[in-house]
């Protein structure tokens, strides 16, 4: 396998063409500079960034990477924002630069290709004197992102494209924070010359921000006692059964994530790849109507899950999930449990076996809500019918309660009923529970 700078336009479509597989295909981003017929992305920043990609003895690319420096191109208002670059505006553009459109083929997902890659351009990024590396990832590859250096320093971001984001930094030169979290880059950064300059300035800016990325994952007794009161083991069914033993070992291995009041964390239509538990505060769920309205399906607070129908089934999110107040919830990914079934087996299994029993009784709820539903339908639908008597009138439409049906003639074969609006969902889901079926990805 060898690690190389794309040159040619050849070698760039073939990059194109991968972004489009995992990001439009398989997330189900949607892009507006992204070509259909074509199934290739790109977009402006690809004419100056430096796109590196992975590609085996038989010629095929299986991953890329792109690197943004500032000094070969104008920082785009939209990076200004996302990133918070006012709070950098005493170092000059020269030693910034911006990472993005990390992609990988699922084969290659978990092989030493994207490691290798992004050492290359971490090497190339400090050669060049770069002191910030910037970047925004999905909540599920926080723990990788932090595990190379990568720290979060502000509100999370919702993309237009790409939906909630965590933007991130790396300050390139700082040794002693990359050896304390073990990332792959401390020794690339000890070759060229670390300094302690950057991060003294950063912990003024920003303080508190390298302790806490960097806090001994080995100690979890202060991150324990503070969410101990808030997860009843007993009372939560997803952690139903489990010790307190294990639910520390859980909250140690998860992400937590703080969230503002506003913020979309899940967006109809979107890829799932992760599901959360609520620590703290409240979310609500809507959906989209045919028409293109919404309507509130639920709400969901301390201790309830969502997102896990996708996350099992790997199907598209069938709801947006927004955070009603500000919100801390626990990530649990599937890089997570796969890790937990090898170092954590009695855990992930008794984790597993409680979401089995959450969607069992989701299916349960929503079958006895269309079983009502059904029937307050035909009950109406009679009682237009017999309203409309035997008359030749044209067929019509009768709205009661947000139930839509279809008023017919006497006689007349009994037609489908059409619900426009859903019943109130008893319980927290972003997926809708008849969607459940036993089922990495890139950001």
């Amino acid at each position: 396998m060898e690690i190389r700078i794309a040159q040619t336009p050849e070698e760039k479509e073939v990059i194109y063409r991968l972004r489009y597989d995992c990001y439009v295909d398989e997330l189900g981003w949607q892009y507006d500079s992204a070509d259909s017929s074509a199934k290739s992305l790109r977009d402006d920043q690809d004419d100056t960034g430096l796109l590196y990609y992975a590609i085996d003895r038989s010629g095929v690319i299986g991953a890329a990477y792109r690197v943004d420096y500032s000094t070969d191109f104008e920082i785009p208002e939209k990076w200004h924002k996302h990133y918070g670059l006012a709070d950098f505006s005493g170092f000059s553009d020269a030693v910034l630069c911006f990472s993005s459109r990390l992609v990988a083929l699922p084969a290659w997902r978990g092989n030493s290709a994207v490691p290798r890659m992004l050492m290359k351009a971490y090497d190339e990024s400090c050669r060049r004197g770069t002191r910030f590396s910037f970047c925004y990832c999905r909540p599920r590859l926080i723990e990788l992102y932090e595990r190379l250096g990568f720290m979060r320093y502000k509100d999370n971001i919702i993309e237009s494209s790409q939906g909630y984001m965590c933007p991130m930094v790396m300050l390139n030169e700082d040794a002693d924070h990359l050896r304390r979290v073990e990332s792959p880059f401390q020794r690339i950064c000890l070759a060229h010359g670390p300094s302690t300059e950057t991060s003294e300035w950063f912990d003024n800016a920003f303080p508190g921000i390298r302790e806490q990325a960097a806090r001994p994952i080995s100690t979890p007794e202060a991150f324990w006692q503070e969410w101990s009161a808030t997860m009843d083991c007993h009372t939560v069914a997803v952690l139903h059964g489990m010790t307190e033993d294990h639910m520390r070992a859980l909250l140690q291995a998860g992400t937590v994530l703080e969230c503002k009041a506003g913020d979309t964390l899940l967006r109809e239509g979107e890829a799932g790849h992760e599901m959360f538990l609520i620590l703290e505060g409240m979310a609500r769920f809507t959906r989209r109507k045919e028409n293109g309205s919404e309507w509130q399906a639920g709400m969901a607070g301390k201790g309830d899950v969502f997102g896990e129908v996708s996350f099992i089934s790997r199907s598209k999110r069938t709801m947006t999930v927004e955070a009603v107040t500000q919100l801390k919830v626990l990530v649990i990914s599937k890089e997570f449990l796969q890790r937990a079934m090898k170092a954590l087996p009695e855990i992930a299994t008794r984790l597993l076996y409680n979401l089995g029993g959450v969607l069992s009784q989701k299916l349960t709820d929503t079958t006895n809500r269309l079983q009502q539903t059904l029937a307050e339908n035909s009950r109406l639908a009679v009682l237009a019918s017999k309203q409309q008597g035997s008359s030749s009138q044209p067929e019509g439409r009768l709205s009661s309660d947000g139930l839509t049906i279809k008023v017919f003639k006497k006689d007349a074969a009994l037609p489908s009923i059409h619900s426009s609006s859903a019943p109130r969902a008893t319980s927290a889901t972003n997926s809708h529970p008849l969607a459940a079926a036993p089922a990495t990805s890139p950001s």
